[in-house]
């Protein structure tokens, strides 16, 4: 007799079951992304506050061979460069190539566009054979890593004529005469430009822990910001009253504060007391994006009161007394 074989069940799943776990995995993917995304930001945020304090450091160890100085590679009236007795003021001499400069030609900015430039100058002096130390970039900074990877060309890094901007600024108040900021920046009763320069020292530093010599140029830790054409893809500057700014003080400490409480600090009729006139830069950030244009930087997405942005207050940019000023309530 023959026993009939036991064929086991294969039972699917039902249409039911299957949007039920769809539904489930599309639950945790939006409660896990965000999370996965704010973590990834304030990783961010710790990468650029220890690139802020490594950068700081070497800052300070520029000045230890240089007399104490604050960065300022520019030529003050009298001063001669090597094979040249006459160089020409706005330029920097171009490393290990005597003879040779690269040109801030800023017409009334008086070179401030190096603020932007000065970390491949500290890169060509701490370590020629490592300008591409990302301590220079902000985890964040897609835009300008682009940039440097398109323009300076790859290891070993054979050439050492090359000057690039970086994700930090660096503060031109620390290489000008505290006079330039008694006035609003651009004001035509300032002496010649040339003149304006001064070899600052640390020690000239009235509040070190409060005057800011670096910071991130865009608060990374948002992916938009809102201006005159609406909602634009694109971080807030610094000086944006809805950005963090993360920054280093010329003592080395490193920290992050928000704008609306340096706006709320200096507003007039602020609720907030009091009202810190002396954390009030001198001026707006108002550097034209033509200016821009000339160092390959009119699409980084600067908040200059062009292209539908406003030009706000140039907090740590144009301290109030430059270099003896302060620039956040410490």
């Amino acid at each position: 007799m023959n026993t009939p074989a036991i064929v086991p069940s294969r039972r699917g799943f039902t249409l039911i079951e299957l949007l039920v776990v769809i539904a489930i995995i599309a639950l945790l993917i939006g409660i896990l992304l965000p999370a996965l995304g704010e973590a990834r930001r304030a990783a961010h945020n710790t990468v650029s506050l220890s690139n802020l304090r490594s950068l700081s450091q070497m800052m300070a160890a520029y000045a230890g061979q240089s007399r104490d100085q604050l960065m300022n590679p520019f030529f003050l009236p009298g001063e001669r460069a090597v094979g040249n007795p006459t160089p020409p003021w706005n330029g920097i001499e171009v490393s290990h190539q005597p003879g040779a400069f690269w040109i801030f030609a800023d017409g009334g900015r008086s070179t401030e566009m190096f603020g932007f430039h000065w970390a491949s100058l500290m890169m060509h002096w701490n370590n020629p054979e490592d300008l591409g130390n990302k301590v220079q970039f902000a985890p964040g900074d897609r835009t300008v890593v682009t940039r440097f990877n398109n323009f300076v060309p790859q290891p070993p890094f054979t050439r050492s004529d090359y000057i690039w901007d970086g994700s930090y600024v660096y503060s031109p108040a620390c290489w000008f005469n505290s006079i330039r900021y008694e006035q609003p920046v651009g004001t035509p009763a300032l002496p010649a430009a040339q003149a304006l320069l001064r070899r600052n020292t640390y020690a000239s530093v009235i509040s070190p822990s409060a005057k800011v010599m670096l910071w991130e140029r865009f608060d990374y830790s948002r992916k938009w910001r809102l201006d005159a054409n609406g909602r634009t893809e694109n971080p807030p500057q610094w000086n944006n009253p809805e950005a963090t700014a993360r920054f280093a003080a010329v003592d080395g400490s490193v920290d992050a504060v928000r704008m609306r409480t340096l706006y709320e600090l200096t507003t007039p009729g602020s609720s907030t007391p009091p009202n810190e006139r002396s954390l009030t830069p001198t001026g707006r950030f108002n550097i034209p994006t033509s200016m821009f244009a000339a160092y390959d930087m009119s699409r980084d997405g600067f908040e200059n009161g062009e292209n539908g942005t406003v030009a706000n207050p140039a907090f740590f940019w144009a301290t109030r007394d430059g270099v003896k000023g302060r620039d956040i309530n410490r």
